[in-house]
């Protein structure tokens, strides 16, 4: 939320002087409903990929464990 937020305040304030390419295009942009459709779509995409991305790391170190215990148990195997 925070991140769309800081991304809007910052294309309003690129947008405000005269002499920059993108002057008055917040007003346009933000004027129709699809803006905030865009928006909105945009950051449910973000919260599925990173509770994705959690999921993924989360499944990479419990086999990173397995492999652990399997190579720490080989070796008490081959020392006796």
């Amino acid at each position: 939320m925070s991140q769309t937020l800081a991304f809007v305040f910052f294309f309003w304030i690129l947008t405000l002087p005269k002499d920059y390419p993108l002057f008055g295009l917040f007003g346009e942009v933000f004027g129709h409903l699809l803006a905030y459709v865009a928006i909105a779509f945009m950051s449910g995409a973000m919260v599925l990929v990173d509770n994705g991305l959690h999921l993924a790391q989360h499944e990479v170190k419990k086999l990173v464990e397995l492999k652990e215990k399997e190579r720490q148990r080989k070796i008490k195997q081959q020392m006796m």
